[in-house]
């Protein structure tokens, strides 16, 4: 007992216990008061972790609608693209058929040509030898019958000299006739021979006989026609007036025809042989001249069409010449316009790799600000911007002339950076 009443063990005062406990009440209450600023942050972490999710919800939701809506207008651009395409190759095959059947049009025209110069020109020969042909010919028979008529007009004379009577004797003592010689054509020769003993009379009377002969060979040699006039009587039968009327022509109406040649004069109403064949000539001349005039108007015809061909060909040069600049014109706009394209669609590309980029990294700045709450949302959100820019240049590889259409759209997006595809700043959450 006196152990424990020492001072050593005694038991601790009441004063003490009470500071003790005021020293553990105030600690508490400090605790509690750090309990509850602990709980009013986890509080406000918690809201802003809730807000924060709701914004990337809607982020994510919006990113998705405008990706959407631009794979859809990617798409309808990309139909609209193929169907210009389309229309602009069938438009150019459309050309090069055109072109084709140009080309080959202007060679069988070309070839048609050839064979039109050729044929006038073999024709207009044949008909130029045709024409020196006939004119030879024509001038060997006005020739010969010039000779003829000259022939025809010293029997002529010959006969008016020979069958006119003396008008001093009687015809019971008229004395025979000069021996009268003729070569017209053969060897024929009509005289009367005084020695053969027989009187005038029968002298008379074969002279008449040859002189007949003698006209009947020369209307023989002359055209084969017989003339009325020297067959109506014998020549021993008519008159001198007669003879001189038949050798020189009636005289009435006082119309002659003169032979170039001899210089005689003939009548029209005498129906001499050597008048027709000459009129004959005159017809052959003229049907010549005639037929020299079709000539040149076929040769005229013939260069005129020769100058409408060459000014089609020429008029056909020219188009295909025209297509061919048009063509290679098209050939280097198309050209240009493929080169600003690729150059263009690389420039997207690398801006939709530098939104991905910058997407992805404030998409984790977001996370690692407000936690791992909704890792299934921002990968999502990942690779469907992922997914979708990816698609986006395997929408705009056009190669033709008709992407230009689209040129102007992705311009406008390179060139202005506010785009719906840019993430938002974290200070907008």
């Amino acid at each position: 007992m006196s152990d424990h009443n020492t001072p050593e063990s005694a038991p601790p005062q009441r004063k003490d216990l009470e500071l003790r406990l005021e020293a553990m009440r105030e600690k508490n209450r400090k605790l509690r008061a750090q309990l509850d600023i602990q709980h009013t942050k986890n509080d406000e972490l918690h809201a802003s972790l809730v807000a924060s999710s709701v914004s990337v919800e809607m982020e994510e939701e919006h990113i998705s609608n405008c990706l959407l809506r631009r794979l859809e207008s990617l798409r309808k651009d990309k139909d609209q693209l193929d169907a210009q395409l389309l229309q602009e190759e069938k438009h150019k095959e459309e050309k090069e058929h055109l072109l084709q059947k140009l080309k080959k049009n202007r060679v069988a025209l070309e070839r048609h040509l050839r064979l039109e110069e050729v044929e006038i020109a073999d024709k207009l020969q044949k008909q130029l030898h045709h024409t020196q042909l006939q004119r030879m010919e024509l001038q060997s028979k006005v020739t010969a019958e010039s000779a003829t008529l000259q022939q025809l007009h010293d029997c002529i004379q010959s006969l008016r000299d020979g069958c006119r009577p003396s008008p001093a004797l009687s015809p019971a003592k008229q004395p025979p006739p000069p021996p009268l010689s003729m070569h017209l054509g053969g060897s024929m020769t009509c005289h009367s021979d005084p020695q053969e003993g027989s009187s005038g009379t029968d002298g008379l009377m074969i002279a008449p006989l040859s002189c007949s002969t003698t006209l009947s060979v020369l209307r023989a040699s002359t055209g084969g026609v017989g003339d009325t006039a020297m067959d109506a009587s014998p020549l021993g039968c008519r008159s001198p007036s007669t003879v001189s009327a038949v050798a020189g022509g009636s005289r009435e109406g006082g119309n002659t025809v003169t032979t170039p040649l001899g210089g005689s004069m003939y009548s029209e109403g005498t129906p001499l042989s050597s008048r027709r064949s000459f009129t004959a000539d005159n017809g052959m001349l003229r049907l010549l001249e005639s037929e020299i005039q079709v000539a040149e108007s076929l040769r005229r015809d013939a260069e005129r069409r020769v100058k409408e061909y060459g000014e089609r060909v020429t008029k056909l040069k020219h188009e295909i010449a025209d297509a061919e600049s048009t063509r290679e014109a098209q050939r280097a706009t198309s050209d240009s316009m493929r080169a600003e394209l690729l150059r263009t669609t690389s420039a997207v590309s690398e801006i939709h790799a530098n939104q991905e980029v910058a997407a992805e990294w404030t998409l984790d700045r977001e996370v690692l600000i407000g936690g791992a709450h909704h890792p299934r949302s921002s990968s999502l959100c990942s690779t469907v911007s992922s997914h979708s820019l990816a698609a986006m240049p395997e929408m705009i590889t056009a190669s033709d002339s008709t992407a230009a259409l689209y040129v102007p759209k992705v311009l406008h997006a390179v060139h202005h950076p506010a785009h719906p595809l840019q993430p938002t700043s974290p200070a907008s959450l």
